[in-house]
């Protein structure tokens, strides 16, 4: 939450939107749920948020020789704990490696041999060992055989169109703000209706009224967004279940992306807090019927 209201200083003179941006991550129900419990999905929206913040830094600042090659080396490490974090984040990579082309650096060629110098050196060992062990580097088949042994699960990927046209967004429709307990608490679709609507609201409003400035960070937190999504079709192609908690990794910047488009089209401050103020009443809601009543029952 505060790496996501850092982001949003960087990228506006607005005092009110970076407290808009964190107020949209912190209230999203799936979140807040999806945080108070133990599991690698937390560190790893953590880790992607402050990657994007080193993003963000490194496209609006021009920086010296030395702090150019710090921060390629700190994003290519950044990168490398996201991957052995959870090996659904892979696809942010193309997102550091369009900030590295799009920030102002005298030596790119260095940047990025130091971005993947240090993202090897963090994650290259586990690579190399799930090689050395199962044969590939992210271990598909001996996780598969583990879960299938465990649970009884077969993960079956299923590249159909239907699945990656229809059944992928469904579930990014209904799961993205919120569900919980496996998914399996979740509100009825037209209860998405206002989340979905306000959050576009924010992002069509950026797009209609683009700054004339800037555009290099939006591009970049255009592309975390769009490549934490891309991970949810990812792992849907190979996976039986369709999981979109792995978007959340892009919550920040879509979240900051959205209160930019909010003060773009100037609305009033009040009404900026719209979307984070429906999701308290969305997780007033889920503690009452998915915790409280649950236990009850």
């Amino acid at each position: 939450i505060l790496l996501t209201a850092a982001i949003g200083r960087r990228v506006s003179k607005n005092r009110w939107t970076p407290v808009v941006a964190a107020g949209i991550v912190a209230l999203v129900p799936k979140f807040v749920f999806l945080s108070g419990v133990v599991n690698n999905d937390n560190l790893a929206i953590t880790l992607a948020a402050a990657a994007t913040l080193l993003s963000v830094v490194m496209v609006t600042e021009v920086l010296t020789p030395r702090r150019e090659l710090a921060a390629a080396i700190g994003l290519g490490s950044l990168g490398g704990l996201l991957a052995i974090t959870k090996f659904t984040t892979l696809p942010l990579i193309a997102a550091w490696v369009l900030t590295l082309l799009l920030a102002r650096l005298r030596s790119r060629l260095v940047c990025l041999a130091a971005f993947v110098g240090s993202f090897l050196l963090l994650s290259g060992w586990w690579f190399w060992m799930n090689i050395d062990r199962y044969g590939d580097p992210l271990a598909k088949r001996a996780s598969e055989e583990h879960i299938r042994g465990k649970f009884f699960i077969e993960l079956v990927g299923d590249f159909s169109m239907h699945r990656m046209v229809v059944e992928v967004p469904r579930a990014i429709w209904w799961q993205f703000f919120y569900t919980s307990g496996w998914n399996g608490f979740r509100w009825s679709d037209r209860w998405y209706v206002p989340f979905w609507g306000l959050l576009l609201v924010g992002l069509v409003g950026l797009a209609v009224k683009l700054p004339s400035t800037g555009r290099r960070v939006l591009l970049v937190l255009a592309a975390v967004g769009v490549c934490s999504l891309a991970s949810v079709w990812m792992v849907a192609i190979s996976n039986t279940s369709v999981q979109a908690r792995y978007a959340l990794t892009g919550l920040p910047a879509v979240a900051t992306l959205a209160a930019l488009g909010y003060e773009r089209l100037r609305i009033p401050v009040m009404l900026r807090f719209a979307l984070p103020l429906i999701g308290v009443i969305g997780i007033l809601v889920a503690l009452h019927n998915d915790v409280f009543d649950a236990f009850r029952t």
